[in-house]
Order: C-alpha cells, then structure tokens, then sequence
C-alpha cells in the first residue's frame, strides 16, 4: 500500500493526453484538426468491451469517450467472456484486434502471503500477458519482471525485509508498464435469507466463499443458492478454471488439502495436518536414500540423486476418505498430482509441445 501512494493517482485526464501526446510525438505522430495521425493515417484504437458486465460496460464506454476526446479514432467492440477467448486471449498481438480490454478479476480466497497475485498480473512467465507464451504469437517479454516475481513465487529471499523488497520493485515496474492497469475496485451486494445463520463474508471472496454453502445452517433440508451471472469458461478443474463464477461452484463441490482462513488469510489444513522441519535460510536438510521424484523424459519415477537437500522438509498427515464414486482414497491419488505436475509442467525438448 505504501508503495502503490508514492504514485499518487487521481483522476487527471489533462495529464494523461499529456503524457500521450509526449509519447506520440517521439514516435513522428502528428496532431492535426484535433486527429492523431502517423504516416498520415488515422491511429485507432479498437476496444474490447465486455457487455455482459454492467459495470465493466460503462468503463468501456468511459474510456472510448475520453480517448476520442483526444484525437483517436475508436473502435468499439463489444462482447462477452466467450467472445473474448476467440478475440483477446485467443488472437495474435500483432493482428491488432484489440487495443484495450475491460478485464475484470476476482478472487476465491483471502490470502495474508500472496506469492503469485504480482506475477498473475504483470509478468509473462506465467502465461497472462499478451501473447499468452503461444510460441506462434508475438509476446510481451519483461526479464526484470519475470526474475523478481519467480523469487517471491518460489521463496527465494532470506528475509521478510527482502520479501517486501522485491514486492516494492515488482508493483513499482509492473505499474510503470501498464500493460495491465488497475481502475476500479467492484463490491457487490448479496441477499441471504433472515433465517439462514453461518454465513461467512470472506475478507477476500466476500459472501460467496466456499466456507458460506459449507458452514449456513437454517431449519430446511435444501440449501438454494442464486447465482448472479452463468459460468461462462469451460469446466476444467486441470487447466484451470477461467472464470469467476465457475470457481465459485467449484469451491462448494471440492476438497482441497488446504485453503486460506477467511479472515486471516492464513492457509489453514482441510483435508491434511503438517508439521515442517526447516534449516533455512541457509543450511540444509538430507533427503532421505529412499525419496522419489518423478521423471518426465523416461517417464517413471526415479530415486533422487544421492545427497540430494532441502531447505525445509514438510511431513503431510493425509485425511482420506472416499471419492464421489465410492472408491477410496490413497497415497496413489497424493502421487498422481505430483506426477501430472511434472509430466504436464516441464518442457523436455523443443518438440515437446
């Protein structure tokens, strides 16, 4: 928070046809008759805008209004989630057939240590940049970016003083680029009935949490949830889901080995305790002869190297029980996700597609 005041944003638009008219005239464009122009063509800036969404609508339209103000022609585009897979996450960069998106994001959970909401929202490693690292498409690339977001993802700081460190360098870029920019802040209203008791209203998820279907209680045998708005992404809990409200119906249905606490963002164990033996930051822990890590080029699981180390060591007390169809869990289960982790997440070779 401290670092996201020392820019200071308000509301200018005097400053912002400023800084663009600064910007343009490096480039050779030209103003004349109130039209930006270069190589005496009209710039135009197509704008994607997402009309299933009230709210999204009317800053789509708000934005259109003031850049036409400023001399560009405006394109005006407008569709919903599914339309937007095909032209704005599903297109090539360079075809040009959005300049601007209303996206809109939400979140599931509270989260007090965030390790990937920066690197979600301005770095290019993980796939949410324009481009999408399609390796047909052009990419938006940003190294800086990429270095200090994989550090905060993946532990690597000694200390909280650096953990906040490369958050303060991470938001400082990330807003300098503007590759995605952050306008509005969307609270919505939900209506419970009077007698329903346990209704949890999440810190970060609000009402809509996975804890509220979980934890309400009222004196009827059937819990009736009104959705506001039809899932709109494919249903695909491997992939992951893509859009809000499918999340929401998978928080009810799923099971997770652990989630974050609705008002302290802490994770908090559901279906496994834990215990950690940790010899970090510095030193390390032995792994035992007998561990096992999964192979993706020979495809089967391998025996670590010897004298294989860890920085911490986490032992997992796993809660089994049965699955949907009446079989039961095991360890086999446990496994499997690490295996298609590897298996699916590690490139081999340059024919590994």
């Amino acid at each position: 928070l401290k670092q996201l005041e020392t820019f200071n944003f308000r509301y200018n638009p005097s400053l912002a046809e400023e800084i663009i008219s600064n910007a343009l005239n490096e480039k050779g464009a030209i103003k004349s008759d109130g039209q930006w122009k270069i190589n005496q063509k009209p710039i135009e800036i197509t704008v994607f805008i997402r009309s299933d969404d009230p709210i999204r609508k009317s800053i789509g339209e708000i934005l259109s209004s003031e850049l036409k103000k400023m001399g560009f022609v405006v394109k005006k585009d407008f569709g919903d989630l599914n339309k937007a897979f095909v032209v704005v996450y599903g297109s090539n960069p360079k075809e040009l057939k959005w300049s601007l998106y209303t996206e809109g994001w939400g979140r599931s959970a509270f989260v007090r240590y965030d390790s990937v909401g920066l690197a979600q929202m301005y770095s290019p490693w993980v796939s949410n940049m324009p481009g999408f690292n399609n390796p047909s498409f052009w990419n938006y690339k940003n190294e800086y970016l990429d270095n200090i977001t994989q550090k905060i993802y993946s532990g690597d700081f000694e200390s909280e003083e650096q953990r906040a460190e490369l958050i303060q360098k991470g938001i400082a870029d990330g807003i300098d680029q503007s590759v995605r920019i952050f306008i509005a802040s969307k609270i919505d209203q939900y209506i419970a009935n009077e007698k329903m008791d346990g209704i949890v209203n999440d810190l970060g998820a609000g009402v809509p949490s996975r804890f509220t279907p979980i934890n309400s209680r009222s004196d009827h045998k059937e819990l009736l949830i009104g959705v506001k708005e039809i899932n709109q992404g494919a249903w695909n809990p491997v992939m992951g889901l893509s859009d809000t409200n499918s999340r929401k119906m998978w928080g009810i249905i799923s099971d997770p080995i652990t989630f974050k606490h609705p008002f302290t963002g802490k994770t908090i164990p559901i279906r496994a305790d834990w215990d950690v033996e940790t010899a970090g930051p510095e030193g390390k822990i032995k792994l035992p002869n007998d561990a096992k890590i999964w192979n993706p080029v020979e495809h089967k699981w391998n025996e670590v190297s010897p004298d294989s180390q860890a920085t911490s060591k986490v032992r997992f007390n796993f809660k089994f029980s049965n699955w949907h169809d009446g079989q039961k869990m095991n360890m086999d289960d446990i496994l499997h996700s690490l295996y298609f982790t590897l298996e699916w997440g590690v490139k081999t070779d340059e024919n590994d597609k």
